[in-house]
């Protein structure tokens, strides 16, 4: 049996859906799971729990791949245009998706099968689940799960914090003074080393820039610097990590690193982290987060090794 799961959405979303991946092996222990996904995330791709990736977007997509495919079941995750389109071209005799799509043009010519799921009242990886209860499974909270290779660079001989100001987003921007602030709060008083992340983008590595100059103590700066592999491999190894609401967090979960996020404009019920030690620290706009709320979080953890 081959299965075809396609997933196009964002980082947070491929990570959110690991748990179907371990729901199907559960249901099919001998099928083969092939795993569709956007060129944007297709730095992931190591860490999914796939037998084949094809790749859709950026300069090639493996259209002749599905084509050649001989799918039996199909599973779309994302709605949109093209996701249809490799659904249709996957030929596999179920296709299945979510009711809610099913509006949309030329969607009943090409799924068998709708899935009923409230999206505004379900956690996005729950709501990924729903997918299968059409195959007669009702799955409740199942942990996200990554591979996870041998080590890939020599860390930090000593306990560090993860801090990940960065994000594709600019209303999720927390203040640079105040990130700079609880990195040196971090390091001066509780003696932990802090190890700060994010993207390669203008306006990214400039609020990053911000961060190092306002602080007072020294930070190990990986931004841009290494890739998603290695990103998750960092924060796997790390006591833990504090990071607005991105990818990171997800990543976190799933490897079980305790995690203080930052929400604002995007609300934590759908992304919240739920299996690994955490703290949610939410306000109407990121400016009124106040660093004193992240460090209280930050005490909160209890697993932390800090005074």
């Amino acid at each position: 049996m081959r299965i075809l799961v396609v997933q196009l959405k964002r980082l947070g979303d491929l990570v959110l859906t690991t748990p179907v991946f371990a729901a199907l092996r559960e249901m099919y222990p001998s099928a083969e799971i092939v795993l569709a996904v956007a060129a944007s995330s297709a730095g992931l791709i190591p860490l999914m729990d796939v037998d084949q990736t094809l790749v859709f977007g950026g300069k090639s997509s493996d259209w002749s791949t599905v084509l050649r495919g001989r799918f039996d079941l199909c599973l779309d995750f994302t709605g949109t245009d093209r996701s249809m389109l490799i659904s249709a071209l996957s030929r596999a005799r179920r296709r299945i998706t979510y009711s809610r799509f099913s509006t949309k043009p030329f969607r009943s010519w090409v799924y068998s099968d709708w899935a009923t799921s409230d999206v505004a009242r379900r956690h996005t990886a729950d709501h990924h689940t729903d997918l299968l209860s059409v195959l007669g499974q009702v799955i409740e909270p199942v942990p996200s799960h990554l591979k996870r290779s041998a080590p890939l660079a020599p860390k930090l001989p000593q306990p560090y914090v993860i801090l990940h100001a960065g994000t594709a987003r600019r209303e999720k921007y927390w203040e640079a003074s105040r990130w700079a602030e609880v990195a040196d709060w971090l390091q001066q008083e509780h003696r932990l080393s802090v190890v700060l992340t994010g993207g390669t983008s203008p306006e990214e590595q400039a609020h990053l820039q911000q961060i190092h100059a306002s602080a007072g103590s020294e930070l190990r700066d990986l931004s841009g610097k290494i890739t998603l592999v290695e990103l998750a491999d960092w924060i796997a190894d790390a006591v833990l990590l504090c990071s607005v609401d991105s990818v990171p967090v997800h990543l976190a979960d799933a490897v079980r690193t305790p995690v203080v996020a930052l929400f604002g404009p995007t609300d934590p019920f759908h992304w919240r982290p739920r299996f690994a030690p955490s703290e949610i620290v939410r306000q109407p706009a990121m400016t009124a987060i106040s660093t004193d709320e992240v460090k209280r979080a930050i005490r909160r953890i209890r697993a932390l090794p800090i005074r």
